[in-house]
């Protein structure tokens, strides 16, 4: 046996035994600034609150809505832990919104113009928001939905070299006539749908919402938003 025989190992073969270095939380200071917005969701009304760093970058993300400890609110405080964690490990906050956009659940809601079609859509708004630095958005002039109408109507007649009627112009939306009431109720519930409503009503869960007199209303249990 050749005792100066020096066991050699390649150094490519060693460097692919080693693990990959992961990313860790940075620790958390004493204080933190931030600002809360509150998103209007099919769920009801959600807090989020961004704290951001010495650096002016975001550090970390809490998000509430409602404190009944059901479902709802543990999945949202869930979801919350694991952004913040993504943020103190400096992934991008542009990357985390823009995976959490888009992403639909049954129930639809609007928000100062915005659409906000779930939870995880909701928390990547308010922190699309944030990062544009403007969290305190205004609500933009919105048209109901007979002024939208009414709208297509004209230009679709003034194309043709037509001209409109207040009948045209006006159509029946609430569901109410006395001709063929449950065919206009559907109609109904298919303009809401055109409009990015969901027809799910927020109080007994049935898929019936349509618009009475400008308002969601539940042909089910009654429920109204106005």
């Amino acid at each position: 046996m050749n005792h100066n025989q020096v066991d050699s190992q390649d150094p490519a073969e060693s460097d692919s035994q080693c693990p990959e270095q992961l990313a860790k939380k940075r620790p958390r200071p004493d204080v933190l600034t931030g600002v809360t917005q509150c998103i209007q969701t099919g769920h009801g009304k959600l807090y989020v609150t961004i704290n951001e760093d010495s650096d002016g970058r975001p550090f970390e993300l809490f998000a509430n809505i409602g404190s009944s400890g059901g479902f709802t609110a543990s999945f949202t405080e869930a979801l919350a832990k694991i952004v913040s964690t993504g943020l103190r490990s400096s992934v991008d906050p542009e990357e985390i919104a823009s995976e959490l956009r888009g992403i639909r659940s049954p129930k639809i809601e609007w928000h100062k113009g915005d659409k906000t079609q779930s939870i995880p859509d909701a928390i990547g708004l308010a922190m699309t928001r944030y990062l544009e630095d403007d969290p305190d958005l205004d609500y933009p002039h919105q048209q109901n939905l007979a002024e939208a109408i009414g709208e297509d109507a004209t230009a679709e007649h003034k194309s043709d070299g037509g001209t409109i009627t207040d009948q045209e112009v006006s159509p029946n939306v609430d569901g109410n006539s006395h001709e063929g009431g449950e065919g206009n109720k559907e109609d109904a519930t298919a303009a809401l749908l055109e409009a990015g409503e969901s027809p799910e009503c927020t109080d007994c869960g049935s898929m019936s919402l349509y618009y009475s007199e400008g308002c969601k209303t539940c042909r089910a249990c009654g429920w109204s938003e106005c």
